[in-house]
């Protein structure tokens, strides 16, 4: 046999070094096909004899050969017979174990890009919302600020109107208290001239003497006639400043009307948001407001004309 042919230091200074060679039917007595037997040489060989010769073979084959048996004949027949079906049921089980591990993960999976595929729409349903909210903000901030304008605005006008109304109530204080003047300096007048109109009369009635006596009673006679014209005239004063005051009442009590009206139609238009009944009530105050205003004017006039009859 050549060693040589095997063992001619393929694997020097290689611990892990593995060595074939081809057995015989002529050299092992085991009632079977050739095959070829891999020998792993010991540790012990490659740490005693770095190099392998002749001598080292021989031992180890004399070792080969003292350590079979035929019960290790039978067994190694036996193990060559079931390794196969063994080898062929571990794999199916195997193969069945990958299938189902397979299975799983396929079912994890599709369960993993479900939960991505829902986690996609929620974040969509959620930018969608956001924009939304975002532009409903936008809307909120600028009806905010032309409300801010608005009532900025009606506060300006609002300040307005009072100036304007305190105005009118100066001057119509003032005209009020012009004419309660000039009625009573009229009726002063009026009624000094009556009395010593009177007293003439009578002076003028007086008889200068006796023998005139029947000259005297048609004097008095014709003196006294005009009496009644001179007292009526008093009357007709007294009746003209009575219709002056009611006037002057009805004028304020329209005024306190026309005051609450423009209360009224200040609470109005100083709401936000209005309702149809609160601009039906609007135009309804508006209306009588205005009506007031009108009223006051003719008021107004009659004192004004009462007052020039009075001069």
């Amino acid at each position: 046999m050549e060693i040589s042919k095997y063992y001619g230091n393929p694997f020097q200074d290689d611990d892990d070094a593995v060595c074939y060679a081809d057995i015989s039917p002529e050299e092992v007595d085991i009632p079977t096909t050739p095959t070829s037997i891999v020998v792993s040489m010991p540790q012990h060989y490659h740490d005693s004899q770095p190099h392998h010769d002749g001598d080292t073979f021989s031992n180890l084959w004399l070792d080969l050969q003292t350590g079979v048996t035929p019960l290790s004949q039978s067994r190694q027949k036996n193990s060559n017979f079931s390794s196969p079906q063994r080898l062929q049921e571990e794999l199916q089980q195997a193969n069945d174990k990958i299938l189902q591990m397979r299975c799983e993960y396929e079912d994890t999976i599709e369960s993993l890009r479900a939960q991505v595929a829902s986690m996609e729409d929620s974040k969509r349903e959620l930018a969608a919302e956001n924009n939304r909210l975002e532009k409903r903000t936008e809307s909120l901030v600028l009806e905010t600020e032309l409300l801010k304008q608005s009532i900025q605005a009606e506060r300006a006008h609002n300040d307005k109107l009072k100036g304007r109304i305190a105005d009118l109530e100066a001057r119509l204080k003032s005209l009020e208290y012009h004419a309660y003047q000039e009625n009573t300096t009229t009726l002063v007048c009026e009624r000094a001239p009556s009395i010593s109109q009177r007293r003439r009369d009578w002076r003028d009635a007086k008889p200068a003497t006796m023998e005139r006596s029947n000259l005297v009673r048609d004097s008095s006679a014709h003196t006294r006639e005009p009496l009644p014209l001179h007292q009526a005239r008093p009357e007709n004063d007294v009746k003209r400043l009575l219709s002056v005051k009611e006037l002057e009442n009805q004028l304020l009590l329209h005024c306190q009307t026309r005051d609450t009206l423009v209360g009224q139609m200040q609470r109005l238009e100083s709401l936000r948001m209005r309702t149809a009944a609160e601009i039906k009530k609007k135009a309804t105050t508006q209306k009588r407001l205005e009506e007031e205003e009108k009223e006051i004017g003719r008021i107004r006039l009659q004192l004004r004309s009462r007052m020039s009859q009075a001069r």
